[in-house]
């Protein structure tokens, strides 16, 4: 949920400012939970272990959002790329890469500018410690790159940011390097309902993706204790890796001053059922085409720990059931609550993967 308000999300980070307040009030003679939520984070090729405790970490949250083999589906494919607005005019995927490879290396030498991308947003990035999402735009071709850097350590320090801490209460565990991994199938689901109606075909679109990874990415392993009612878990994901996006030639961004603009976030947001962040500054009037196209299709129950549908009839009332959220979450789980939600989970709404990717030395290579 990358483009809520700025008076809302400020709202949100004050919540968190006074949740650790709290939580850090409380009597260092308490002895610790020994059913409170664990993960291990290490690299796959070293036994070095972040340990991260905390009664909000969920199984589904954590452990099924990478999925190897959709993945590797959908990773850029070999054979040349046709632009999305000019199908005659193409770019060789491995010079794609070649550029998101080069650039990575200039994001860890901590380099301010970059020199095949613009960026876009790095507001949920640390570029002292090279973790985080970046947001960046080809210069030479018509193509995003959202680039997706994470360690163990940064697994489990939060480091970029009072609103990735908000999401991570509410995701249950959750940050945006895992829920990366849903924006490509939640796309397809979004896909597949827009195409059932004749309606809403006509009027929206939305941009193709393709994963990428660079050659000999490090994996990052993760396991589990105390988490959920699966015994110990454990899974490996990609420390880096970024999704190609077609970019969009904007006519304009929608605005939530604009009523027209609002009453169409609503009603397809309605339609496709929460699925996607229903922020109104995620839709975008293609110029040439006057489709409204989709920019962002991260899954929206992953990043707020959706249990069930949330109905509404204007951005009021999509505010305040996600503000009432915040503070169930923050500040009325007792323990019981928190035993139970482990005892007995409740998955998230219209949860993508139901099982974690067994982390076997195959699908977790080593650099």
């Amino acid at each position: 949920m990358s483009n809520l308000s700025t008076q809302h999300m400020a709202f949100c980070a004050l919540i968190c400012i006074t949740t650790m307040s709290l939580e850090s009030g409380r009597s260092p003679w308490r002895a610790e939970d020994p059913q409170t939520p664990e993960i291990q984070v290490y690299w796959a090729d070293d036994s070095t272990r972040h340990i991260l405790r905390d009664h909000c970490l969920e199984y589904h949250a954590i452990f099924c959002k990478f999925n190897k083999k959709d993945f590797e589906e959908h990773l850029l494919p070999q054979e040349p790329l046709p632009y999305r607005r000019n199908p005659g005019q193409t770019v060789d995927t491995e010079e794609l890469g070649r550029l998101a490879e080069n650039v990575v290396l200039e994001i860890k030498a901590q380099k301010k500018t970059y020199t095949d991308f613009t960026v876009l947003k790095k507001s949920d990035f640390n570029p002292r410690i090279a973790s985080g999402l970046i947001i960046l735009k080809y210069k030479k071709y018509p193509f995003v790159l959202k680039l997706f850097l994470k360690t163990p350590e940064s697994f489990v320090k939060l480091s970029e940011g009072l609103i990735p801490k908000f999401f991570f209460r509410m995701g249950g565990g959750t940050n945006r390097h895992l829920s990366g991994f849903t924006r490509i199938t939640n796309l397809e689901k979004i896909q597949e309902r827009i195409d059932e109606s004749p309606y809403w075909s006509s009027l929206v679109d939305t941009p193709r993706k393709w994963y990428w990874t660079p050659k000999n990415v490090r994996y990052i392993t993760i396991e589990g204790n105390n988490i959920g009612n699966k015994g110990p878990c454990k899974t490996s994901i990609p420390s880096i890796y970024g999704i190609v996006v077609d970019a969009i030639e904007a006519e304009r961004q929608f605005s939530i001053s604009n009523t027209g603009d609002t009453r169409f976030g609503i009603t397809f947001s309605s339609y496709i059922g929460n699925r996607m962040d229903a922020h109104v500054d995620n839709f975008f009037l293609e110029k040439g085409t006057g489709k409204i196209v989709i920019i962002d299709t991260e899954h929206f129950p992953t990043m707020v720990g959706l249990k069930k549908p949330m109905t509404f009839k204007n951005y009021s009332s999509w505010y305040l059931q996600l503000t009432g959220k915040c503070v169930q979450d923050n500040f009325m789980r007792n323990k019981k609550y928190r035993h139970d939600m482990q005892t007995n989970p409740t998955p998230e709404l219209f949860t993508l993967y139901e099982e974690e990717t067994d982390a076997t030395d195959d699908e977790a290579p080593a650099q």
